[in-house]
């Protein structure tokens, strides 16, 4: 059953439909998928796989509609092993009913067949990093791996070509999309949930990191840095490079593993500061730190260019060295930062501003899809 929506401007009604690459973990691309559907209650989620059991219980509620691929026994637990079969899955989806389809993709939500009326709408996360940046985000790409990902390469460039209108979450994909589809896009920054935060003036106790534990992400040298100095360092998540990180730490840091979200907002109240060692692709949880009052160390490259403003709400280094973060920790204790003023910068990213630029974004979807 398709879900009606009047399109402010136009008469007719409008059916619309989301998809996902797949619901089997909680993270910022879930959050913001929610946040599109608050402006759409009631359409469907197009996915490939979910599990239910890694998401909090409002997806339960949601008409979430997954592929073939829900049936694949072993599929959640060893998800990269079927990476060959997401192509396949997401081509499957029957959505020639629909006017406008709402793609949310990091690595193969975009790449579904829409009718040949449906406007598609591709909020790009980012063009997947496991094919595009792959010696990143493997470290040394295996070279037995070489020709999948050519493949998927190739296939995602046509993938491109199904998209009518990509929206990057920040310049730094805007960019990426240009370079690997050859194609514009508009960027729209991600929004953070300001009345999931709360900000305390009180002096934090720790540096703190969240994120997946994945090699790319540089977290070693902020849990190096911080062991040299015997700086007090919480590290939230979890991941494949948790053993060797936990290798690498000092006495003075801790890993805290996966938490709820009302923990992590508690860890963020009473931290100095979060560090985001590695180049994101914007970083959510910079704005979360904002959001609590609490400064960013982060390294200058990537999304942090567009929400850290150096000496203001937060400070830069300049090498992805240990030795440049070091440099900047010693800077950080002889620098004060206002917590008020950081909790209004958060709100040039508020959930009202998101919504409200979205909603428009879709309206002049739904007049190319009348005209």
């Amino acid at each position: 059953m398709s879900v009606m929506y009047s399109l402010h401007g136009y008469n007719k009604g409008m059916r619309i439909a989301f998809v996902h690459d797949d619901l089997t973990q909680w993270g910022g691309a879930e959050r913001l998928l929610l946040g599109m559907l608050e402006v759409f209650p009631g359409a469907p989620i197009y996915t490939t796989v979910v599990d239910f059991s890694k998401l909090p219980s409002v997806f339960s509620t949601l008409d979430i509609r997954p592929s073939f691929m829900q049936k694949v026994l072993g599929v959640k637990r060893f998800p990269r092993a079927f990476a060959p079969l997401y192509p396949f899955a997401v081509e499957s989806f029957d959505l020639t009913s629909y006017d406008i389809i709402v793609s949310s993709s990091t690595r193969f939500a975009h790449g579904i067949i829409p009718g040949p009326r449906s406007i598609h709408l591709c909020f790009m996360n980012t063009p997947a990093k496991m094919w595009w940046d792959s010696n990143r985000y493997f470290g040394t790409t295996p070279l037995w791996l070489e020709p999948a990902l050519a493949a998927f390469r190739a296939w995602d460039q046509i993938a491109a070509l199904r998209v009518d209108q990509f929206l990057a979450n920040s310049q730094n994909v805007r960019r990426r999309i240009e370079k690997y589809y050859r194609r514009e896009s508009i960027v729209l920054h991600p929004f953070v949930d300001l009345a999931r935060f709360a900000y305390l003036s009180r002096k934090g106790k720790f540096f703190l990191i969240v994120s997946r534990l994945l090699k790319y992400k540089h977290i070693d040298l902020a849990v190096q840095a911080c062991s040299r100095l015997h700086l007090p360092l919480v590290v939230i998540g979890s991941g494949p490079d948790e053993k060797r990180l936990c290798a690498l730490a000092g006495p003075t840091v801790r890993f805290a593993g996966q938490l709820t979200d009302d923990a992590v907002v508690a860890y963020y109240r009473d931290c100095l500061a979060l560090i985001i060692p590695g180049e994101e692709d914007f970083g959510m949880t910079a704005l979360e730190a904002f959001a609590s009052g609490k400064p960013v160390i982060a390294f200058v490259g990537g999304g942090a260019l567009e929400t850290v403003v150096d000496g203001k709400t937060g400070m830069f280094f300049r090498e992805p060295t240990i030795d440049s973060l070091i440099s900047v920790l010693k800077r950080f204790e002889k620098t004060a930062f206002s917590g008020l003023i950081l909790k209004a910068h958060a709100r040039t990213w508020s959930k009202q501003n998101f919504q409200r630029k979205f909603r428009r974004l879709v309206e002049k979807a739904g007049g190319r899809a009348l005209g």
